[in-house]
């Protein structure tokens, strides 16, 4: 399909045999001697446009030549600023390294190249328009050649867990998103790591899959991105989470019977409507109670109810690994807060209670202080009356013996007692 491309650009590459075909990508796998010996290696080759039909998509679509240049042009930027990013990663051992990769601008193309579907696509057919990316790779395993069926055990779902993990960590502290995870883009190499592939394509193929109202394969996807709505690091780990769920369900998805062999396309399009719905998604056959909880809230529908970075989801798997893992706390972090807050609602009560109790006991002392103090001031205003008055009559019989008013009435020599009695008649 691109060999003559390929040869145009590396001929020290041989083509031997093409392992992979994606809706844009075509990935073959190449060989080269090196000092007498054979070096093997993978070239992907990315069409945009692919076809002559895509071509008069997007001539009508941005109405002139030179506005679908500066529009592919974009698409060119866009890869090659995340692989600026990604530069300092790509020996990672959980990366797909890149050696080197080319746009060619299909005007030089001078070898005509026919697509999937037999439609020639060269110069002379008028494909003057758009460019071809060629990704050099060092040659790994694909996944789904590394495990038959997709079915892997759960030592091995939890391990591929763990680096894809860390390669989708390294995605994110470039704030860039894979936006495309999926089996074709998982790797293993000789020494049993796995690799992520395809990490800095994702810009420019939405941006082509949008010109040429494409729409990537949906098995994998996000509930959001299904819906192109934003994503963000949780929508990538959903996808890893599918793929890890279909390694430990013997190669079927959710909602899909992993017990049959084969099954029919309404099977499948049922399995993907129930996801997208929302329908919690069941725990896989064969799996611990523990990796299925991690496995559930990775592709738990609502993305706040996921793992909400790389990080967070590996921290888990690591656990799991040595043990240490505990299901009852693996839980959102708005569940937790809202738990915490559940369980400081009776403590909170309690304490009003107290309080109350304590507010009651001071206005009871208050009022008892307060009846105190009147009654105390009503002493001592009893005392200071009974004072006065004492006063007053003792003022008033001086002053009435210094002026022997009562002279007339009782004779100075009358007896006590008979003076007493005339005062008496007298009140």
């Amino acid at each position: 399909m691109y060999e003559s491309i390929i040869n145009g650009v590396w001929p020290e590459w041989k083509v031997r045999e093409k392992f992979s075909e994606g809706i844009y990508g075509v990935t073959y796998r190449v060989e080269k001697n090196v000092s007498g010996s054979v070096v093997e290696g993978a070239i992907k080759v990315i069409a945009f446009p692919k076809t002559a039909a895509e071509e008069e998509l997007i001539r009508k679509q941005h109405g002139s030549d030179s506005s679908v240049q500066k529009f592919l042009q974009e698409a060119i930027n866009e890869y090659r600023s995340k692989m600026k990013l990604l530069e300092p990663f790509r020996y990672h051992r959980n990366m797909v390294s890149v050696e080197e990769y080319r746009f060619i601008n299909k005007k030089d193309a001078a070898v005509p190249v026919v697509d999937s579907t037999t439609e020639l696509l060269s110069k002379s057919e008028g494909m003057s328009l758009g460019y071809y990316l060629l990704i050099q790779m060092e040659y790994l395993t694909p996944l789904n050649s590394a495990y038959k069926g997709g079915a892997m055990t759960e030592s091995d779902v939890i391990r591929m867990g763990i680096d894809i993990a860390n390669a989708l960590e390294i995605c994110e502290s470039c704030r860039s998103l894979h936006n495309n995870l999926k089996p074709e883009n998982i790797f293993v190499d000789d020494k049993g790591n796995f690799q992520l592939g395809d990490y800095a394509l994702s810009g420019a193929m939405d941006m082509l899959a949008n010109a040429f109202t494409k729409k990537k394969v949906t098995t994998f996807l996000s509930p959001e991105a299904f819906k192109n709505e934003p994503t963000d690091p949780s929508s990538d780990l959903y996808s890893l989470g599918l793929v890890m769920y279909r390694g430990i369900n013997k190669g079927k998805l959710p909602f899909q019977d992993a017990d049959v062999a084969n099954l029919s396309f309404a099977q499948k399009k049922d399995a993907l409507n129930r996801r997208f719905a929302g329908e919690a998604i069941p725990a896989p056959a064969g799996c611990s109670p523990e990796l299925a909880h991690i496995l559930q809230r990775a592709c738990a529908f609502a993305p706040q109810d996921r793992y909400q970075s790389a990080d967070e989801l590996r921290s888990a798997l690591q656990a799991l690994e040595k043990g240490t893992y505990k299901m009852e706390e693996d839980i959102p972090e708005y569940q937790k807060e809202a738990a915490e807050a559940k369980a400081v609602i009776p403590e909170l009560a309690e304490a009003e209670a107290a309080a109350q109790e304590a507010a009651e006991e001071g206005k009871e002392k208050k009022r008892i202080r307060r009846r105190r103090k009147k009654e105390k001031d009503n002493v001592i205003i009893g005392v200071l009356v009974a004072a006065i008055v004492v006063i007053a009559l003792g003022t008033a019989l001086v002053y009435i013996s210094e002026n022997h008013l009562l002279d007339d009435v009782i004779p100075k020599d009358t007896p006590t007692a008979v003076v007493e009695i005339v005062d008496m008649e007298q009140a």
